[in-house]
């Protein structure tokens, strides 16, 4: 009975029945509350919708149950990473290791996890523990060099990243690993060395083609940077080709050259990649104009490009905040779960329909929680409502997740003095004035500042 009801309320899920898959979950428990199954599937629903607590509360019921269960560690481990609770994450992921040991699941999303958080320090290791417990593995070495390389351990990245080609003898990618931390090391030629084996190895790769250009420019060789790209497009024609080469331009100061690449390539062979570097150009160039008629024009004959419509409503929501309007509509009805839609619109609404826009913001911090930029539009309509409480609750938890950003400490120092905290708002905006930080109400916060003398 217990599979029946989960897997009914995996289907129901699929259909998008969230009601039906909530009760068929729910009974799947009420049957046997000691089932890990029926406990880890309706966390997962959970999780979806998403309420994390409940979710939390199930995968800790299965891990009393089962207490080294790698995928409820893991689930954890994620729930407690999309709301922002690092320290969580951490102490999860490190039992999860100490559950399966000889697994590498958790080893390598706690590593991918510090190095996203540029945390290289405690990543280094984790990342050499993987790597004596698995010392075949050459994801678990591949991580150790580019930990080291990014500490600055020159000498012990390139022996690192000599161990991973001699344990994959045959691969391209090692020796393009091995000559960046030879160039980093000061050893150009055998850096020039360690990429030649890697291009003979993986000719028409465009990573290693890539990889050899920034090598390349990073000694100075920029004549040869560009000669490489261009016989790379000769001999593999098409878009990767393109990009590269227009990319390779672009870093020469080649400015036209890679645009005419690029146009090129997009009437040859039209696509969205091509297209948004195309769009990049011309922002560079502040020609905001071509960059939204080269969008416009893509979504007439490509209306369901989701990427695209959110760039292109993007660019209008700088320009014309009312033309970016059924932009976000049309967004929305494609991805109704849309976190930056449902930020975007709401911010726009909040005049001409206050209550829709306070709905759209609480929907987008429930779907993001970890967002501080989500939580600071949220907390920031909540104040110009007057619900001042709700508005200092959500901006004090933006400015505790991005602490340097100068509009949220602003607004927080707003929030504070509406809750009758003025000391505590005039130092912290003090503060924030002081570090001559720039953000877009700089001007505002010290007509503020300056009304409080």
């Amino acid at each position: 009975r217990v599979a029946a009801l989960v897997d009914r309320g995996g289907i129901l899920t699929l259909q998008k029945d969230d009601v039906g898959a909530q009760a068929a979950f729910d009974k799947a428990v009420e049957s046997d509350p000691k089932s890990v199954r029926a406990l880890l599937a309706r966390a997962e629903f959970l999780a979806s919708m998403p309420k994390f607590p409940e979710s939390d509360r199930d995968l800790n019921a299965s891990l009393s149950l089962d207490p080294k269960n790698l995928g409820a560690l893991l689930k954890l481990a994620d729930n407690a990473m999309r709301q922002g609770r690092d320290r969580d994450v951490r102490a999860v992921l490190g039992r999860a290791i100490v559950a399966s040991p000889q697994s590498s699941v958790a080893r390598i999303a706690l590593i991918r996890y510090l190095m996203a958080r540029r945390d290289f320090k405690s990543a280094l290791p984790v990342a050499d523990d993987f790597s004596r417990v698995q010392p075949g593995n050459g994801e678990a070495v591949t991580m150790l060099g580019t930990t080291q390389l990014a500490l600055g351990q020159k000498k012990e990245a390139v022996a690192t990243f000599r161990r991973l080609a001699a344990l994959m003898p045959a691969a391209a990618a090692p020796q393009a690993l091995l000559a960046g931390a030879l160039a980093a090391s000061g050893d150009r030629v055998g850096a020039v060395n360690a990429m030649e084996t890697a291009v003979k190895r993986a000719p028409t790769e465009p990573n290693v083609r890539a990889s050899q250009i920034r090598l390349l420019l990073s000694q100075g060789s920029n004549d040869a940077a560009v000669a490489t790209a261009k016989a790379f497009q000769a001999s593999s024609p098409g878009t990767d080709a393109d990009v590269l080469l227009s990319e390779t331009l672009d870093k020469v100061k080649q400015h036209d050259q890679a645009f005419a690449v690029l146009t090129k390539s997009f009437a040859d062979k039209p696509n969205n990649l091509v297209l948004m570097k195309l769009v990049a150009f011309a922002l560079q160039a502040r020609d905001t104009g071509r960059a939204a008629d080269l969008m416009s024009k893509w979504l007439a004959s490509n209306p369901n490009d989701l990427a695209v419509r959110m760039e292109y409503a993007n660019l209008l929501m700088q320009q014309d905040g009312t033309r970016a309007i059924p932009q976000y509509e049309i967004a929305l009805k494609q991805n109704p779960d849309n976190p930056i839609a449902l930020n975007n619109l709401g911010w726009l609404i909040q005049a001409s329909n206050p209550k829709r826009a306070v709905s759209l913001l609480t929907q987008a911090q429930k779907l993001s929680p970890a967002s501080a930029d989500i939580a600071d539009t949220l907390g920031w309509v909540k104040l110009q409502q007057k619900d001042v409480a709700a508005g200092l609750d959500l901006l004090d938890k933006a400015h505790g997740l991005k602490p340097q950003d100068g509009e949220i400490t602003y607004h927080l120092a707003v929030a504070l003095d509406a809750n009758a905290k003025r000391d505590a708002a005039r130092n912290l905006l003090k503060a924030l004035l002081a570090s001559k930080a720039q953000f877009k109400d700089r001007q505002a916060a010290e007509q503020l500042a300056s009304s409080w003398h």
